[in-house]
């Protein structure tokens, strides 16, 4: 009986932390995966991490919400995929590695691995940071830099003590996710960067966004990624004439060198896309 109780109670706080969080839905479409196949670098797009039990059922709570079914992974799973990553051989480069390759001005071998994240919520500091602390493995996270501190979507983000702390563990490099462009045009009901009419801007909001990180942290930013997983050859040249040459997408493949920085492939990180993954990194 006691059982039960303790049941019904997880149950009920579970109910509450997940009513508490308003989501909305992101369509986000990234490209299906192509075969992933050979030596190459393959870039890692996560959003949120959270404890295996809160996930576990909030996905049985609401079966349909994107939020934890795609764009959610547990401690659990994550920890494991890293754990499998580095049993077949893979290597983990940091973003500056990861440019290097792809310029020609580094010769890197084998299965190469960038781990990145998304948004910046609160559960990359306190969830997955400890993991890839533990493990030694780079990453990068692209930040919405008007959200430090905030409550954004239902989630609470990270705040600028928590990403310097991030940072100075040599671990962490920050990119920029806008300064604060992730939310679609209410009558379009498309990305508001992507607006013919809006890349002023788009200006405005990547100067702003660069203006940020360094007055924050000192850097300079030289990683973008795009919400919703893509730009235009409008915005890129944007980003590149304020100094940004490294631009993520969310084009599903295996990056080589020669590919143009400015499209850089990742792959969003699912149940479906793991598998895929998993048989790349696959020794033979």
């Amino acid at each position: 009986m006691q059982r039960l109780y303790r049941l019904i109670i997880i149950s009920l706080l579970l109910t509450i932390f997940i009513s508490g969080c308003s989501f909305t839905q992101r369509k986000i479409t990234p490209t299906t995966s192509e075969n992933l196949k050979g030596d190459g670098l393959v870039v890692l797009c996560y959003h949120r991490v959270l404890p295996y039990w809160i996930l576990s059922w909030g996905r049985l709570f609401y079966p349909s919400e994107s939020e934890l079914s795609r764009y959610a992974i547990s401690t659990r799973e994550f920890t494991r995929q890293l754990k499998y990553l580095t049993e077949q051989g893979v290597r983990f480069v940091t973003p500056q590695e990861a440019e290097d390759y792809l310029r020609g001005h580094k010769s890197i071998s084998g299965k190469l691995v960038l781990i990145t994240f998304d948004d910046g919520d609160l559960s990359i500091y306190k969830h997955a940071f400890p993991l890839l602390k533990e493990k030694h493995i780079p990453f990068l996270l692209f930040f919405i830099a008007d959200q430090a501190g905030k409550e954004w979507e239902g989630f609470n983000m990270c705040s600028w003590d928590q990403v310097k702390e991030m940072v100075n563990s040599g671990i962490c490099t920050i990119g920029l996710h806008t300064y604060n462009l992730h939310y679609f045009d209410p009558r379009t009901k498309k990305p508001v960067f992507l607006l013919q009419d809006k890349e002023k801007l788009f200006v405005s909001d990547t100067e702003k966004g660069i203006a940020c990180i360094e007055k924050q942290l000192g850097i300079r930013v030289k990683y973008f990624a795009y919400p919703y997983g893509f730009g235009t050859p409008s915005t890129d040249r944007i980003l590149m004439k304020h100094g940004i040459f490294n631009i993520f997408t969310l084009k599903s493949r295996v990056n080589h060198p020669g590919d143009p920085c400015f499209f850089i492939g990742r792959i969003l990180v699912t149940p479906n896309s793991w598998s895929q993954v998993a048989a790349w990194a696959h020794r033979h």
